[in-house]
């Protein structure tokens, strides 16, 4: 498919629908993803999890087909944390086996680890680029008074 993908409904409505065209009255509806986090995370994917999905779940983005997403998202900010803490103390350069400098495999694979991260950080719109574009609207708290008039 050519050009860009479309934007979710429900992030067109937190923008306002700003193009004004019409939205998908039949997309599907998904039953929202639970707090807990898969067992298959470590520690670290676990925790940034717990930390990031009350935050998605709050804006009403993240839902139960995205679980996989997060999951990916999580599992990056693990390894990507690993990695960081592998790479302390080490320089980016190393010695080839035939004696000539090269780029380290592990500052190439926190890298690689660090892209997939970001890029998936972005999708799940919690970059502050993709969060700029999302307007949330506050729930307007009822005032007890209300229900006397």
């Amino acid at each position: 498919m050519r050009g860009r993908k479309p934007k979710p409904t429900v992030v067109k409505q937190l923008n306002g629908n700003p193009g004004k065209r019409a939205l998908n009255k039949k997309e599907p509806e998904y039953p929202c993803l639970g707090s807990t986090p898969p067992d298959f995370l470590d520690e670290h994917g676990q925790k940034e999890w717990r930390r990031v999905f009350p935050m998605l779940s709050a804006i009403k983005v993240i839902k139960a087909p995205e679980a996989a997403l997060l999951a990916a998202y999580c599992g990056a900010f693990a390894d990507f944390y690993k990695l960081s803490e592998l790479s302390k103390g080490k320089g980016f350069i190393v010695k080839a086996p035939n004696g000539c400098p090269m780029i380290s495999p592990l500052f190439q694979a926190l890298s690689k680890a660090r892209t997939e991260m970001v890029k998936l950080m972005a999708e799940l719109g919690i970059t502050p680029s993709s969060r700029s574009r999302v307007t949330a609207e506050k729930e307007e708290e009822s005032d007890p008074l209300d229900d006397f008039i």
